[in-house]
């Protein structure tokens, strides 16, 4: 009996769910939270990709033999579509129980002052301790990104070797090779300009000129890393910046980024390696012939590997050795400089199921795989449930419509959280978002509460 095909109706469910939350959250007013930004990508990976691989003959490109590892008939994508439509719930459920203990704490508080006046927070970034954050941030960055390109040969020879140095096959094995995770720290520096542009202060022109050149030397270090989805979260962040912050430009922030993004997954690749072949590039650029629809499978199959993966794991013919969340610690070691230690630590996850496939490049490991590789499916559910936590947990720290730093870091944790759909091995967290978390914590160091008397609505708001 063929139960694969059963997978497209439960994506199609899935694909309806999304939508109707969607829709009833922001039935009175749309605005873009992390919530929205992961159900989109989410939608895509395990809703829209089941139903285009059961649709598209995929044999005609070359590069998919992954994907067709698995015959459409067996019975694991039906697991594998069921499996991501109880992910999504837990999700759900994870968010609103977040969001029911934000409004049981602060009701609680509420009314145990028992006054007719309450106290409203408002939160300060001291314009100073910014400024000291973003000059911190910016000389380690660019410090790390000067050591770092010096010790592989150098400014042109860095950029030439890049991609070999992504794919762990650098022609110089140098002890400084752990900066690269470090020099990202002048992106997030960028962030901190971008914001202080906002404050009205005699130093506009001069954080100005910090913001472009920070944004210069950003460019350059993710040229080096070579990675579509970094050049893609660091570009977009700005504009949707001002998307949030000014609360308007939905349509063409939407237009905008869906090109954008488009030219870096088709034309990504070619354009890193560019720079030991800038002929390969402009033959690359000049002789491209797609239609729409190649174009459409392309971009599919790049967001095809999170379901494909879980098809795997489920598949009769897969044994898995749970792992019991080892990776977390595993994840966070790799952030070790293990040249200068003298260490090495074991395999990702991304690595060992990269050999299960046996592919060029990276598999990496998704949210939901995370889970299953790690306790099957109860890791799934524990996964997703305390994931919807934590979308919350960062929609409530960085409120929308806020402080201008607020709202730039509000887009820069839509966009990461995002993509942990795709990505969810702890080692790529870490090192994708390394610098995001130390920004994070140090603007949170640095915050101050003014409390305000206001009188209390008669109606209870939930936020």
């Amino acid at each position: 009996m063929i139960t694969g095909v059963y997978a497209v109706p439960i994506s199609l469910l899935l694909c309806g769910l999304i939508i109707f939350s969607e829709v009833a959250r922001h039935h009175k007013r749309f605005q873009i939270d992390s919530l929205f930004g992961f159900s989109i990508i989410y939608m895509i990976c395990f809703g829209i990709v089941p139903i285009f691989i059961f649709n598209t003959d995929l044999t005609y490109y070359a590069e998919s033999h992954w994907i067709r590892r698995i015959p459409l008939e067996d019975p694991a994508y039906m697991f594998a579509a069921i499996t991501s439509l109880i992910g999504y719930v837990l999700i759900l459920t994870g968010y609103y129980c977040g969001k029911k203990v934000k409004i049981t704490r602060s009701t609680s508080h509420n009314f145990s002052m028992g006054l007719k006046q309450k106290k409203q927070t408002k939160v300060i970034y001291p314009e100073k301790k910014m400024h000291i954050i973003a000059i911190f941030l910016f000389v380690v960055g660019t410090a790390s990104l000067v050591v770092y390109v010096n010790s592989i040969g150098g400014v042109k020879s860095a950029l030439e070797t890049a991609t070999l140095y992504r794919s762990g096959r650098g022609p110089i094995a140098s002890r400084w090779l752990f900066l690269k995770n470090i020099a990202p720290f002048v992106m997030i520096a960028s962030y901190f300009y971008y914001a202080l542009r906002f404050n009205k202060s005699s130093k506009h022109k001069y954080y100005s000129v910090m913001f472009l050149i920070s944004f210069v030397i950003s460019i350059y270090l993710l040229m080096l890393l070579s990675g579509r989805l970094s050049l893609v979260r660091y570009i977009v962040i700005f504009p949707l910046f001002g998307v949030l912050y000014k609360n308007k430009g939905y349509m063409k922030f939407a237009v905008g980024g869906f090109v954008f993004a488009l030219i870096i997954i088709l034309f990504g690749n070619p354009l890193f390696r560019a720079f030991n072949n800038p002929s390969q590039f402009l033959y690359h650029i000049t002789s491209a012939r797609m239609s729409f629809n190649d174009i459409a499978n392309l971009v599919l199959m790049e967001f095809s590997f999170p379901y494909i993966n879980l098809v795997n794991l489920l598949s009769s013919s897969r044994e898995v050795s749970y792992r019991f969340f080892s990776d977390i610690f595993i994840g966070i070691a790799t952030l070790l400089p293990q040249s200068l230690l003298g260490i090495r630590t074991p395999d990702t996850l991304s690595r060992i199921n990269t050999n299960y496939f046996g592919t060029f490049g990276t598999i990496p490991v998704d949210l939901l795989s995370f889970g299953y590789y790690s306790l099957s499916f109860p890791g799934v559910f524990i996964v997703t449930f305390v994931f919807g936590i934590i979308i919350r947990a960062f929609d409530v720290l960085f409120p929308p419509q806020k402080t201008a730093i607020e709202s730039i870091f509000r887009a820069a944790w839509i966009i990461f959280l995002a993509f942990r759909v795709m990505y969810g091995d702890v080692s790529l967290v870490m090192k994708g978002g390394f610098e995001l978390f130390i920004g994070t914590a140090l603007l949170y160091k640095i915050r101050t509460r003014h409390f305000e008397e206001v009188v209390p609505e008669l109606k209870c708001k939930n936020y």
